[in-house]
This record gives structure tokens, C-alpha cells and sequence, in this order.
């Protein structure tokens, strides 16, 4: 998955306004009469409450057909495509733009007027010529609209998919985030990845991207919460880490900060003995194999691996595995003096002798 790009700035005439306005109405009006949308849903609807415009865009997707004739370019052609420009001047996308702008600007004015708390002030009249009476009277807070906060989200809107993250935004985001963020926003697709994103302050974002550099996005893309780990590292371990676990990388940069302070205190060459388990093993697990040497480790991991198959990631991944189990693999090991090939047969066979019992403690 990439990240969505926004469509080409355009600004519309007061013309044009109308020509969208227009053919909105009778698209709008055509799904009226073949049942699709609720006739009580107009046009000042779609452009006031997102929840009526999702589902808009998302029947318009599912019937084109029966609008197609309505979608005509300047020579009178039909437009196939969201990018083909409309007689009006502007593309199907720029349309969809132009809706999810009006429609959160108009939530976002709303929810601020309406969202207004009430606070309690002191208030003392004069009565007669010496007397005074102080009483508590309730009054509107000022608007909580940010401006500034807004201003900047509205340039970065233009999808359906962002109208059910427009409270998300407000709640989550502060001004500095998106102007941190900026077009980098389009990489977070859902309420759990904005909400994952303004968990961190701006400076531990900016210190990921400037770490994680091109691959920022893929991170918010993949797994937000992977900021908090990537500025913990260095760029070097980050690219370390990043080509050791492919795939799993951002899994790891997500991780516990606790977790880290383990793996810091290993070298690189144990590190890729643990390869993409580093993704989930366990604390616990990386402690108790503290006292092996690389090579009983490396055939220890691999062992583990292929004995469990399919439940290697949920026995590694359990705290209480390495109490359980390998307290006492580890021991066997260490009491052996043999080459690593022999070091390997006798891992393997003792792994599966026990994986049996391993699945079946972890069903418990």
C-alpha cells in the first residue's frame, strides 16, 4: 500500500461552483429515483454532515452506470475514469476534493459552536448607593475552534475515507502535528493510526523522520506506532534493523521501550541469530539466553523454529516460556562441548522432543 496523493490544486470559479453544485444535484437526484439514497437526503446534506456524503461517494462508486450519462466532457463524451475532466473544467477527483473540504470545514464549524462549554464567573452588581451583590452566573467559553489546526487540515483533504477520521483528527492532533506531518497524514488510513501518531510529541516524530529519512511513510503506513521506536536508534542501527527484519521491522520499532533496553545490550551478530524474531520474542527469552555463546544460540533460535512451525511466534512471544522451557534447554546446551554440527543434531532432537509439550502448555 502507498500513500495517497492528492489531487492537482484548482481553483474553482464561482462558474464552475455552480456547474459542480449542478450535476451533484442531479446525480444526487437520479439515485433518489432508482431507490439508492433516501429521497429526504439533499444536496445541503452531503456538504454539511460527512457520515451522509461517505455513503454518497461510496453508492456513486457502486452505480456509475446509471449516472454515466450525466458524466460528459467538454466535446460531450462520457468520462470514464476519476481523472478525466468533466465539462466544467475539473476531474471526478477534484470534485470528491472539493466535497470533503466544504463538508469538514462545515463539521468543523459546527462541532466548534456547538461544543462550546459553559463556565461559571463572578459577577457583582451595585444595589442602591453602598450595597453590592455578587452572584455566579454561567456563561459561554470562547469558540475551541483552532484556526490554525484547521486551516492547515483542509488542504490536506480530499478522500472519503478521511470523513470518518474528522473527529479523529480533531481529538488526536494538535496544530504542530499536522503541520508536522503535513501530506505524510495521507499515509494514516485509519482512527488507530492517528490516534497512534498523536500519542508522540512533534519532536519525536520529527527525530523518526529524520532518522527513517524516505521510509517515514512506509513506517506510518505499516505501523505508526513504530515512531517512538525509530527515534531511539541511531540511523545506522536503524538501517540495521530495518534490512534484518524486512517485513517485520516497524512490528520491532513498535515495541515496548523496555524491550529495547535488552536488545541494546546485544551485538549485532547475536542480534541476527534472532533475526525476525526480534519482531516478538520476549524479553524474558533474550535473558535467559544471556548465557549462551553465539554458536549454542544460533542453533538454539533455529532448532526452536523449526521444531514449533506455525506456533514458533506464540511460544517465543509468551513471558513465561523461558521459566517453562528453556531455562533448561539453555542448560543442556551449555554443558556441551561438541563442534556446532553437533551442537545443531542435539538442539534439533531434543526441540522436538519437547515441542508437543510446548503447544500444549501454551493451549493452557
Amino acid at each position: 500500500m502507498t500513500a495517497a496523493t492528492l489531487p492537482a490544486a484548482t481553483h474553482l470559479t464561482d462558474e464552475q461552483k455552480r456547474a459542480v453544485g449542478d450535476g451533484l444535484k442531479q446525480v444526487l437526484q437520479r439515485f433518489h429515483d432508482h431507490g439508492l439514497i433516501d429521497a429526504g437526503v439533499t444536496h445541503k446534506h452531503l456538504v454539511r454532515d460527512p457520515a451522509a456524503l461517505y455513503t454518497f461517494i461510496q453508492v456513486f462508486r457502486n452505480n456509475r452506470a446509471e449516472v454515466a450519462d450525466l458524466l460528459l466532457d467538454a466535446d460531450g463524451n462520457r468520462v470514464e475514469d476519476d481523472e478525466g475532466v468533466l465539462k466544467c473544467g475539473v476531474s471526478l477527483l477534484q470534485v470528491q476534493q472539493l466535497l470533503v473540504r466544504t463538508c469538514a470545514k462545515n463539521y468543523y464549524e459546527r462541532e466548534s459552536a456547538t461544543g462550546d462549554s459553559v463556565v461559571y464567573k463572578q459577577r457583582t452588581t451595585r444595589r442602591f448607593l453602598f450595597l453590592k451583590k455578587t452572584e455566579t452566573v454561567a456563561a459561554k467559553a470562547a469558540p475551541s475552534l483552532d484556526v490554525r489546526k484547521y486551516k492547515l487540515l483542509l488542504r490536506l483533504l480530499a478522500f472519503d475515507w478521511q470523513l470518518p477520521l474528522l473527529p479523529v483528527y480533531a481529538e488526536h492532533l494538535t496544530h504542530q502535528h499536522v503541520s508536522l506531518l503535513d501530506e505524510d497524514l495521507l499515509a494514516l488510513r485509519d482512527a488507530e493510526a492517528v490516534a497512534a501518531v498523536g500519542r508522540f510529541d512533534t519532536a519525536t516524530i520529527d527525530k523518526a523522520r529524520h532518522i527513517a529519512q524516505d521510509d517515514f511513510v512506509n513506517a506510518l503506513l505499516d505501523t505508526p506506532a513504530a515512531i517512538g521506536g525509530i527515534a531511539r536508534w541511531p540511523r545506522d542501527m536503524y538501517l540495521f534493523f530495518r534490512k534484518l527484519l524486512k517485513d517485520k521491522a516497524f512490528r520491532f520499532f513498535a515495541r515496548d521501550p523496555h524491550f529495547f533496553n535488552v536488545v541494546a545490550g546485544l551485538e549485532k551478530p547475536m542480534l541476527r541469530v534472532y533475526g525476525d524474531s526480534l519482531a516478538y520474542v520476549a524479553p524474558e527469552t533474550l535473558l535467559e539466553m544471556e548465557r549462551l555463546n553465539l554458536d549454542q544460540a544460533d542453533v538454539l533460535v533455529g532448532a526452536l523454529k523449526d521444531a514449533l512451525g506455525k506456533n514458533a511466534e506464540r511460544v517465543l512471544s509468551h513471558p513465561g516460556f523461558g521459566k517453562e522451557f528453556l531455562r533448561k534447554l539453555v542448560e543442556s546446551l551449555l554443558h556441551l562441548n561438541y563442534e556446532k554440527d553437533q551442537l545443531r543434531a542435539s538442539a534439533e532432537l531434543t526441540c522436538k522432543a519437547v515441542a508437543p509439550q510446548m503447544v500444549e502448555w501454551l493451549r493452557k
